[in-house]
């Protein structure tokens, strides 16, 4: 039986990722009424530190934000397929397919698309190194969202027309949006196996934040939305050594 690759460490990336233009992620659409949202942002219980509570708020869904820098990295690797009609401009699904392509550093970062089955042999090779949390709101931004009328628990609403070509006519709606000046709390962690490159998996996370900086999150992009800004503030890195100690220090203090 083969040895496969042996997990060495995990790399820790905080940061703040600040909402430059209107941001909108879409949620459970609210039903049909007068006044009513069209398309809400998604909000989910977050923990209020002063009150001990938990609040519904806005957040940027991890999936939202590994999707996009997975979308983007697909786009500058050429990593889509052109061929498969049922697939044509999903992420590639063949990477696996008789042994080729087995170094995709996409797949390997980021995990391996569901359509494709990986060979046995090769299974441990491409666990997901990726992970990425759900970004939160800072305590500042809710604070800041408190004290503004036009915002109602982290959104502002933003009213749109779209009109017919012929007849003129206006189809109004309604957008919610996260306000521009909003900032959120990332988490990347990066799981590094012995053979890995490190150094080339972790600028390859970092080329794909930079690229999300230069681009959008979330609908409406082309028409100035979702502008967002990350900055990485902080970096970690954990051994099993960390694991043991940290382990250690919490059956102490509950025997204790």
């Amino acid at each position: 039986m083969s040895k496969g690759p042996v997990w060495k460490k995990n790399i820790i990336l905080r940061g703040t990722l600040e909402v430059l233009t209107g941001l909108h992620i879409g949620g459970m659409a609210e039903s049909l009424k007068i006044g009513g949202v069209d398309s809400p942002v998604i909000r989910a219980p977050v923990f209020i530190e002063k009150t001990g509570e938990y609040k519904y708020l806005p957040v940027i869904s991890g999936s939202s934000l590994k999707g996009k820098m997975r979308a983007l990295l697909d786009l500058a690797e050429g990593h889509i397929n052109w061929e498969e009609s049922n697939n044509k401009g999903e992420t590639e699904t063949r990477c696996f397919r008789d042994g080729k392509n087995s170094e995709c550093m996409i797949c390997k970062v980021f995990g391996h698309p569901a359509l494709d089955k990986v060979p046995e042999n090769q299974s441990a090779l491409y666990s997901t190194r990726l992970i990425v949390r759900d970004a939160v709101p800072t305590e500042e931004t809710i604070e800041w969202w408190d004290e503004l009328e036009e915002v109602i628990d982290g959104g502002e609403i933003k009213p749109e027309n779209s009109v017919n070509r012929i007849t003129s006519r206006a189809n109004p709606r309604f957008i919610e949006r996260v306000p521009a000046g909003s900032r959120f709390k990332v988490k990347f962690i990066i799981r590094i196996y012995d053979n890995d490159d490190e150094k080339e998996i972790e600028k390859f996370v970092m080329k794909a934040i930079e690229m999300l900086n230069d681009d959008y999150l979330g609908g409406h992009g082309t028409r100035g939305y979702g502008k967002v800004r990350i900055e990485i503030t902080e970096r970690a890195e954990r051994t099993a050594e960390y694991y043991e100690k940290k382990a250690e220090t919490l059956l102490k203090n509950l025997k204790e």
